[in-house]
């Protein structure tokens, strides 16, 4: 994520990380997620900025899924959280959630891939079923949960419950199954 004042460094920084994924991944996708704080609606109040950091996404052949605020306050709404990938729109569900965990949206992707789930020659897959189903119950899931986020624990034990709470919602809505 850029400081205001270095976004030239960050564009240098991440075309850098292009080249060496574009030489360690050869044809497989590339998803890279972030608070890339360069707001890409197109009535941002910093056209350059945003038309630099598009044009170097654009020119080693990644794409944006989010086109809708993913920051909202009082004062502005802004796209400044992005997934970003090297492949054309693919099956992948995304998701723009509101959590009321902080005044960023949280961002998902729901892709459906298989897991090997034994070393043998029988090849055995898992899989995990994304269907409207079960994708709203994630959501009730997510927004009935008690999140034992307090301002008495400290960030890194908020993120642990955050995350442990999300795992679990995440396996029970969409269980593996073969």
């Amino acid at each position: 994520m850029p400081e205001a004042n270095n976004l030239e460094l960050f564009l240098k920084k991440l075309e850098q990380l292009f080249i060496l994924l574009r030489k360690e991944t050869k044809n497989k996708s590339v998803y890279i997620a972030g608070d890339f704080n360069i707001d890409i609606l197109n009535n941002c109040k910093n056209k350059r900025d945003r038309n630099n950091f598009l044009n170097l996404l654009i020119s080693y052949g990644y794409i944006y899924y989010s086109e809708a605020p993913t920051r909202i306050t009082l004062k502005s709404e802004t796209c400044i959280d992005n997934i970003i990938f090297n492949r054309g729109k693919d099956l992948s569900k995304y998701l723009n959630i509101e959590l009321g965990l902080s005044d960023h949206r949280a961002l998902f992707i729901l892709n459906e891939c298989g897991m090997q789930t034994e070393p043998n020659n029988r090849n055995i897959y898992k899989k995990r079923m994304f269907n409207n189903k079960s994708i709203l119950r994630f959501l009730e899931e997510l927004k009935t949960s008690s999140w034992n986020i307090t301002t008495r624990n400290s960030v890194q034990e908020n993120f642990d419950n955050f995350l442990q709470r999300f795992k679990l919602g995440f396996q029970q809505c969409f269980p593996l199954k073969c």
